[in-house]
């Protein structure tokens, strides 16, 4: 089972997204049915990268009105615990709470990984406290994450979902099993699979990197 959650300050993001090619959707602020799914897979997750710091993590969240599978995590400059979150809403809406919490400790195990975001992976908050919370720009873009670089993010995800799932590798072996799904329905996946190409050929590898935190977590 899950660790138990400690309260985290969620926040609601409004923002505008960019991307390197110079698609733009609204993303509005969170209803609170959308919250809640999202706090519920994501606040372990947070308290097993943090630890106790978590404690003064801040998450701010926004949903992008759009027909697809996908997600973004950005840590806000300067302030690694200050996370921006935004889904779109089939992703908050279809998916299952388990396989939210796989795509998202993937996508915190990228800010976790500190990759350096390159040119075309620029991301940029531009933040003013407004009356609802925050008004937001996020720049974010296609440029596929490396294959060291997508290795490094499962691996941090398959650390923060061992400890999150309290040792247990049932939680890290699920993310195995979502790249798995991923690969029977490309589809709806298609922007995110253009940032982190064919995860089904990282599952092996994957299974291997579960076993070992299961271990290290004895």
């Amino acid at each position: 089972m899950p660790a138990p959650v400690r309260s985290l300050g969620f926040v609601v993001v409004l923002a505008t997204l960019l991307t390197a090619c110079a698609t733009t959707g609204e993303i509005r602020a969170t209803r609170p049915d959308e919250q809640k799914r999202v706090t519920e897979v994501l606040t372990p997750l947070v308290n097993a990268a943090y630890g106790a710091g978590s404690a003064r993590c801040r998450l701010g969240t926004g949903v992008r009105e759009a027909d697809n599978l996908d997600a973004w995590i950005v840590a806000a400059p300067g302030a690694p615990c200050d996370l921006r979150v935004v889904l779109t809403e089939r992703a908050i809406e279809a998916l299952t709470p388990r396989a939210l919490q796989m795509l998202l400790a993937h996508e915190l195990g990228h800010v976790l990984s500190q990759h350096p975001m390159g040119r075309a992976r620029q991301s940029e908050i531009q933040g003013a406290r407004t009356d609802s919370g925050y008004q937001s720009r996020l720049r974010t873009s296609g440029q596929q994450f490396n294959p060291d670089e997508e290795a490094d993010a499962d691996g941090a995800a398959a650390r923060i979902l061992t400890v999150a799932w309290r040792g247990n590798n049932v939680g890290c072996l699920g993310l195995a099993d979502f790249y798995e799904d991923i690969a029977k329905d490309r589809k709806p996946w298609g922007e995110w699979l253009s940032r982190h190409p064919f995860p089904e050929r990282r599952v092996d590898a994957l299974v291997e990197l579960c076993d070992t935190e299961q271990r290290r977590a004895r």
